[in-house]
C-alpha cells in the first residue's frame, strides 16, 4: 500500500533563514538552530501491512512470489554521524519529529528511483547504555519510522546491527568505546552485544505493531559492518581478548604461536556467528543472516576468518565495490579528484581472481546468498557506470546491492564529494541508478559479463555505452534512459505497450528540453507526469572540500521547458493539463496536441477529452 503523498512543512525552512558566523572561525556563514524549533509535520504511516517474508534458496533471496533481487541505497537519518556531519549544518533539529520527517522525505525520493531495499548500518552508541540495554532516543524512533514508511512504499529494509563512526548520542554506551576488533573477540563486548541484539529484536516497533524479529519487511540482518580481528602481535595488548586466547590455548593444548592464533581467530569468527544466531533464533527472528567480508583482497589476509565463517554457515556473505577508490589517496575526502571520465573496464577484470572476488563462485558458497552491502561510483557523476556495475554484480551471483550512501534531500544542494547520488541534484547519475535497478532485477544471477568490452554492453532489453555516457532499458512495459537516445537506441521501444517512462532528455516517444528527470505513468485516459527541477551547477560536484559550506547545485524549480509526448493515442484529439498539489487538481491549459507544450517542474495529470 503506497503512502498518500502529503505536503510536509520543510524542517529547515525556519533554520535556513537565520545564519550566524560559524564558531569554528573558518569565515563561512552556517545556518544555526533557531531559538524556537520549527513545526514539523510527520505523516502517519497508518496501518502498515507486512511484505512477503524473505528467505534464501539455492543462493538467492526468494519470497513466496519467487526470486527477489533487490537494488537500493544506504539511507542514514537514524545515525548521529549523519546528523552531526550533514543535517546539523543545515539547521535540522535533533528531534524525533525532525529525523522522521527526513526519513519520510528521502524514502519518497528513493522510492521514485525504484529502490527495492534500504540498508541501515546502525551505530548502537546512539541508543544503548553501558551494558548494551536499549534506551529510547530520536535515532531509534527514526529507525522505527523509516522501517514502517519504507514498507508502506513496498521497500524492504536491511539492518546491519553494529557499526561505529566515531559518533555517539549516548556517550556512556559500550559501543562508544568498543573498537571494531573488540566486536567479535572481547568477551565483555560480545556479551553486551548479545544483550543489545536480543533487546532490539524483541522490541515492538510502535509504527507497525510488530517486533523486529517478526518484521518481514526487514529482508535480512547483517551482523557487523566491516569487522576487524586482532592480529597475533596485537592480542596481548587487550586484556579480555588475551585472557580468552590464553584459556583457549590451555583448553586445546596448543602452543602460543602465530599458527595457533590463526586457528583461534577461525574459531572466534565461527563462535561469534553461532552465538549471535542463537540469540536471534531465541527471539524468533525470521530473517536470513549475513556476514560481512569487506573489500576485494581481504581474503588474502583473513583466510582464517573466511574458514570460520564457512564453518558457521550463515545464510550469506556481503562485499563492497568502489571503482575509483584505489585511484585517490586514503584520506580521499581531503584529496578530491574528478573521476567521471575514467575508464574502469580493467577495474572489473582485475577483481576476477579468486583472492579478489572470484571466491564467490567457489562451490562452498553455492548455497549462500551474496550481497553488496555498499557500492559507489567514486568521485564520479557518469550515467553509465551504475548499469555496468549492476550487470557485473549479477554475473557474480549477487542478489542484493545498496549504494552508499544516498544524499538526503535536506542537504543535497550543499553536498559534493566521493559519494553523491540525489534524485534532484545528480540527474544523469540518478537516471543511471534507475536503469541499473531494472537491469539488476531482470538479468538472471550468473549471467556472463563481457570483460573484453565492459564499457559497451548490450542485452535483450538494455544497452550501456561509456563512449556516449548513456544507458537505456525497455522491456515493452517500462522505458528508462539516462539522456538523449534519439540517435542511439539499440533496444526496441514498443510504444503501444508502455506503462511508464523514467527518463532524461528525449527518446522516440518523449521530447524534453530540460536537464532534470521526468516520470510518466500511463493509464487509459490519463498521463501522470512528474518533472524534476533543472540543475545549474554552481561548483564541482566531486569537490568534497565544498560540502556543506556553499551551494553546489542550484535547482531551477521555476524553469520553463518544452515537452512533447508522441505515444500512440496521445498525439491529437484535445487534452486538459492539470497541476497536482495536495491531491487537488487545477486546470492549467487546454491543449489540442501534445506534440509541443510548455511545462515547469512539478506534478501534473494530462487527461484526454
Amino acid at each position: 500500500m503506497k503512502l498518500k503523498r502529503l505536503l510536509i512543512f520543510a524542517v529547515m525552512s525556519a533554520a535556513l533563514s537565520c545564519g550566524k558566523e560559524n564558531p569554528s572561525g573558518d569565515g563561512h556563514d552556517w545556518p544555526v538552530l533557531p531559538d524556537e524549533e520549527p513545526d514539523v509535520e510527520v505523516p502517519d504511516p497508518g496501518i502498515v501491512g507486512s511484505l512477503p517474508a524473505v528467505s534464501v534458496r539455492n543462493g538467492e533471496f526468494v519470497t513466496s512470489e519467487g526470486a527477489l533481487p533487490m537494488w537500493g541505497v544506504n539511507l542514514q537519518p537514524c545515525l548521529s554521524w549523519e546528523y552531526d556531519n550533514r543535517l546539523a549544518p543545515r539547521g535540522i533539529p535533533e528531534t524525533s519529529d525532525a529525523l522522521c520527517s527526513v526519513a519520510y522525505n528521502n524514502v519518497m525520493e528513493v522510492s521514485r528511483l525504484g529502490a527495492d531495499i534500504i540498508r541501515v548500518h546502525l551505530t548502537p552508541a546512539d541508543f544503548t547504555d553501558a551494558e548494551g540495554n536499549i534506551v529510547e532516543s530520536p535515532y531509534l524512533d527514526a529507525l522505527d519510522y523509516m522501517v514502517a514508511v519504507a514498507a508502506s512504499e513496498g521497500i524492504y529494509t536491511t539492518i546491519t546491527l553494529i557499526n561505529e563512526m566515531s559518533k555517539a548520542y549516548v556517550s556512556a554506551s559500550v559501543f562508544a568505546t568498543a573498537e571494531r576488533d573488540d566486536w567479535a573477540m572481547d568477551p565483555d563486548v560480545i556479551e553486551k552485544s548479545e544483550r543489545y541484539v536480543g533487546s532490539l529484536l524483541r522490541r515492538v516497533n510502535p509504527y507497525t505493531g510488530r517486533s523486529y524479529a517478526e518484521e518481514t519487511a526487514i529482508a535480512y540482518w547483517e551482523l557487523l559492518n566491516e569487522p576487524d580481528f586482532w592480529t597475533y602481535d596485537e592480542i596481548g595488548q587487550h586484556t579480555g581478548a588475551a585472557m580468552e586466547y590464553s584459556a583457549w590455548l590451555k583448553e586445546t593444548g596448543n602452543d602460543d604461536s602465530s599458527a595457533s592464533y590463526w586457528d583461534y581467530r577461525r574459531c572466534a569468527a565461527r563462535d561469534y556467528i553461532d552465538g549471535m544466531q542463537a540469540v536471534m533464533e531465541e527471539c524468533g527472528a525470521v530473517q536470513p543472516v549475513i556476514w560481512n567480508h569487506k573489500w576485494a583482497g581481504y581474503r588474502k589476509s583473513a583466510g582464517d576468518i573466511f574458514q570460520g565463517v564457512l564453518q558457521a554457515a550463515p545464510d550469506g556473505v556481503s562485499i563492497c565495490a568502489y571503482p575509483g577508490q584505489n585511484l585517490v589517496p586514503s584520506d580521499y575526502w581531503n584529496s578530491p579528484e574528478d573521476l567521471t571520465g575514467e575508464d574502469f573496464s580493467s577495474w572489473f577484470s582485475d577483481r576476477v581472481p579468486e583472492e579478489m572476488y572470484g571466491w564467490l563462485s567457489l562451490p562452498a558458497y553455492s548455497d549462500m546468498v551474496k550481497v553488496a552491502y555498499e557500492f559507489e561510483a567514486f568521485f564520479n557523476q557518469s550515467a553509465y557506470l551504475y548499469p555496468v556495475m549492476a550487470l557485473w554484480f549479477r554475473s557474480l551471483g549477487l542478489s542484493s546491492a545498496a549504494m552508499w550512501t544516498y544524499t538526503e534531500k535536506e542537504y543535497a544542494q550543499y553536498h559534493a564529494g566521493s559519494h553523491f547520488l540525489s534524485l534532484t541534484c545528480t540527474p544523469p547519475k540518478a537516471a543511471g541508478f534507475i536503469v541499473a535497478g531494472e537491469i539488476f532485477r531482470s538479468v538472471p544471477a550468473g549471467t556472463l559479463f563481457d570483460y573484453t568490452n565492459a564499457n559497451e554492453q548490450t542485452g535483450r532489453n538494455y544497452a550501456i555505452s561509456r563512449s556516449r555516457d548513456l544507458a537505456v532499458f525497455c522491456d515493452g512495459r517500462r522505458l528508462c534512459h539516462t539522456g538523449d537516445i534519439t540517435s542511439w537506441c539499440p533496444v526496441d521501444i514498443e510504444a503501444e505497450t508502455l506503462e511508464s517512462i523514467a527518463g532524461r532528455k528525449s527518446s522516440s516517444v518523449v521530447s524534453y528540453s530540460g536537464n532534470g528527470l521526468y516520470f510518466i505513468d500511463i493509464e487509459d485516459d490519463s498521463l501522470y507526469l512528474t518533472i524534476e527541477p533543472d540543475i545549474v551547477s554552481q561548483q564541482n560536484a566531486w569537490d568534497s572540500g565544498l560540502a556543506n559550506r556553499t551551494m553546489v547545485t542550484e535547482l531551477g524549480s521555476g524553469t520553463d521547458n518544452e515537452m512533447g509526448i508522441m505515444l500512440p493515442g496521445w498525439t491529437e484529439g484535445g487534452f486538459t493539463l492539470y497541476s497536482l498539489s495536495g491531491g487537488e487538481k487545477t486546470v492549467l491549459s487546454e491543449l489540442e496536441s501534445l506534440e509541443r507544450f510548455g511545462i515547469r517542474p512539478g506534478d501534473y495529470v494530462i487527461e484526454r477529452k
